[in-house]
């Protein structure tokens, strides 16, 4: 009847608008556990701290997904009506697992290049520092050792470093590739962080150069080039300076010899081909699927981001034209130093008792040595003085003794001085001989002339009456 048509009709209305509510709501709950087993998986394998496959992860939580949301779906439907069928609502929720899987692989890989950034900034850290000491000897403290071989030369330092950098990040872009292949990335997905794996590799090396050519630093690496030359010969032996060596001749050419590397240090040029590295060629044009997102937080590169307005030589400029010259004073001031300290050393050789002093010395007074040694109560006082000085010397006795007898003296001094101060101020002698006025009597009283109004007059009111 119609009425019961109309009760059917309802009825199904109401139940298939239950139906899609319950699927609605696993579908929701299904994707946002898919995404908290992923994310839980993944941090569980890096507090293992062995390797984990994020592609495996993805793809076993994503067949769970599925099996509980068709579990759920089967429950949920009715036998004899068309919209119990699911399978689009099925289609639907394994796309949408796969729209969550894009997105977690996208943040691993952030977390990829992040990790891979580190190890780069790890390893650059090192190997430049090193390329760097090598200016010095590491004797003032750099870090630099002391043994091992050294650059032929030092105009190629740029070059050893270009090259240490270029290795560096190859085989950081090998473990990115073969990481993110591990996450069944797309090609376009791997182009894009290679790509932000140079860019931030640049700014890696360059802040590790900028940090190396601060004012002390590279200071104490001048300093260290310097003093190599100087103070040490070609096998590194110090050099003990006389007066009769050449010192202002070594000094001036180991200083013109270090004067040559601050020119060589204010450019990031290489020594084969005297230009800068062709880092615009090096680090490649963006990627044509790069996200906007993907370079908020990359720093611009002179040479290579042209809208910056900053070219390649000035990204290449290491030490600006003032902080050169500053360096180049500094380093000089520095170096009078260590030349005057060597001057000094050389002239205070000198001033020592020639060794035939010592002879005429014995030869003069052979008469009292023998008078000595002749007399028995000069020879064992002389035996006791020995006797006591050894005592005394074992005991670590001179040190309180000299302090006493310096404190002895110094009282000694001051109460002479007070006792000659009292006699000068009391004997009528010593106030003559000083010129100074005897103490006024305390029982002398002198009276004061007054005037006709009693008051007191004035030495020069007084004058003038005498005078009167």
């Amino acid at each position: 009847t119609r009425k019961r048509v109309e009760l059917e009709g309802k009825i199904d209305t109401r139940l298939k608008a239950l139906y899609q509510g319950q699927l609605a709501a696993a579908h929701k709950s299904g994707v946002a556990s898919f995404s908290d087993a992923v994310a839980g998986a993944v941090k569980t394998g890096q507090k293992k701290g062995a390797s984990y496959e994020f592609a495996d992860i993805v793809e076993r939580e994503k067949v769970v997904a599925l099996k509980q949301f068709e579990s759920e779906a089967r429950s949920l439907a009715i036998e004899g009506v068309p919209w119990s069928n699911f399978k689009q609502q099925y289609n639907l929720y394994e796309k949408d697992l796969d729209e969550v899987s894009a997105r977690l692989r996208k943040e691993e890989m952030r977390r990829l290049a992040t990790r891979v950034e580190r190890w780069v900034r790890s390893r650059l850290g090192e190997s430049v520092g090193l390329e760097f000491n090598k200016l010095g000897s590491g004797r003032g403290g750099s870090g630099a050792p002391e043994t091992g071989e050294k650059p032929q030369t030092e105009k190629d330092l740029w070059d050893r470093i270009w090259n240490v950098f270029v290795a560096t990040v190859k085989e950081a872009e090998t473990r990115f590739v073969e990481r993110a292949k591990s996450f069944d990335a797309s090609q376009d997905e791997i182009d894009v962080g290679l790509w932000r794996l140079r860019r931030k590799s640049w700014g890696v090396l360059r802040a590790k150069i900028d940090e190396e050519v601060m004012e002390g630093n590279i200071l104490l690496k001048l300093r260290e080039n310097f003093e190599d030359k100087f103070r040490y010969d070609e096998a590194g032996v110090p050099r003990i300076w006389r007066p009769t060596d050449d010192i202002e001749g070594m000094y001036t050419k180991a200083k013109e010899s270090t004067l040559t590397l601050i020119p060589l240090l204010s450019r990031f040029r290489l020594a084969a081909t005297y230009a800068p590295p062709e880092l615009p060629d090096w680090i490649g044009n963006a990627p044509s699927s790069v996200d906007p997102k993907d370079e908020e937080d990359l720093t611009p590169i002179g040479g290579v981001d042209e809208e910056e307005g900053k070219s390649l030589e000035e990204e290449m400029t290491i030490l600006s034209e003032a902080k050169r010259q500053d360096l180049v004073v500094r380093f000089k001031k520095t170096a009078d130093g260590v030349y005057v300290e060597a001057k000094r050393s050389a002239i205070g050789g000198v001033a020592q008792v020639p060794l035939y002093f010592y002879g005429l010395l014995l030869a003069l007074g052979w008469n009292e040595i023998v008078a000595v040694l002749r007399n028995p109560v000069y020879f064992i006082f002389l035996i006791l003085l020995g006797v006591g000085a050894y005592v005394t010397y074992t005991l670590n006795l001179w040190g309180p003794m000299i302090r006493m007898a310096n404190a002895a003296s110094s009282q000694a001094v001051e109460i002479g001085k007070e006792k000659l101060r009292d006699f000068l101020e009391n004997s009528e002698t010593g106030r003559q001989a000083i010129g100074m006025k005897a103490r006024e009597d305390s029982d002398s009283i002198s009276l004061n002339t007054l005037d006709s109004r009693g008051n007191r007059k004035e030495a020069e009111v007084e004058d003038e009456d005498d005078d009167i």
